[in-house]
Formats: C-alpha cells, structure tokens, sequence
C-alpha cells in the first residue's frame, strides 16, 4: 500500500503506472487503519477541503457527503464523528479528490455486517462509475469477492504482489 501510495520506493527495476500516467503524476488517496484517525481539519469541511486544487463552496461538500449518506456530518468538528462516519467522511473526501486510484486499508473493520455489506456495495459502484482503481487490503477478502475484479496475495513486506483465483 504504501509503495502504491508513493510513500515508499518500489524495489529496484520496478516501474509503477497506472496508464497512461506515471505512480508519481496520478492522484492517490490512502484510507490507513487507522483508529481514531489522523485528521488535517478541525471541522469536517475543512477536511474535505484539505489539499483539493480549487475551494468547493458547502453545496458540493454536502452532496460528496450525501453520495455516501453522511450528509448530516458537514457542521461537526472531525472529532465528534463515529468510526462509521468517519469512514464516509473519508470516502467522500476522496470523491472531491477526483482520484485515479484508491487504497482502502481494512475499510470496514469494526462496521456491522449490514453496514459493511452497503459500503463494499457503495465502493465498488463508485469505481465501476467513475473507472477508479480501488485497492483494499483485508484479512476478509471473502467480504469483497463479488465485487473483486482481481485478487493478490502478498506474504512478506518486499514481495510483490502474486495474482491469485477470486
């Protein structure tokens, strides 16, 4: 994850792009398991607008947020949100973002099975739409695989990835 997000170097010899352009000249964003999160903002408008190339007035806060049913979250400061707001507050982040590719750490550890189920839904529609690399490392890829276009296996930090049968 962390070689695709280019906070790491690839091993030697190897060249990362997601066509046409270079790792380095495409825009990535990285969910981390991480909890409680690292946030940029005080407020959840502020971290929606963090390192985004143009100012987004409240209107197009709000309808990121409602694309992934967080709507009620755009007044709150970030640490009032719950782990599940949280995570949409990310995704919709994400989607203001206008990203090549994602890479989703454990995204829905913690979340209710129902919960879960309508987020992979929510993710895996929205790449299909917007043509998005969406990346997800779990320890329960038997969560995504009916929405896996490809499955990779990865056993030790340097290896690279192997493709492996959905």
């Amino acid at each position: 994850m962390k070689r695709m997000a280019g906070i790491q170097s690839p091993p030697p010899g190897i060249d990362i792009h997601l066509q046409p352009l270079p790792l380095s000249k495409a825009t990535v964003r990285l969910l981390a398991d991480r909890w409680p999160p690292v946030w940029l903002g005080h407020s959840v408008a502020e971290e929606l607008r963090f390192g985004l190339r143009q100012h987004l007035d409240d209107d197009a806060l709000l309808a990121a947020l409602r694309r992934w049913g967080a709507q009620s979250v755009l007044q709150h400061t970030v640490q009032q949100l719950a782990r599940e707001e949280a995570l949409r507050v990310t995704l919709a982040g994400m989607l203001l973002a206008e990203p090549h590719m994602v890479l989703l750490e454990r995204p829905t550890v913690a979340l209710s099975a129902e919960v879960e189920a309508q987020l992979i839904a929510q993710i895996a529609a929205w790449a299909e739409q917007m043509q998005l690399i969406v990346v997800v490392a779990t320890n329960r890829w038997q969560d995504w695989r009916a929405v896996a276009s490809q499955r990779w296996h990865i056993d030790a930090q340097d290896q690279l990835p192997v493709p492996s049968t959905l």
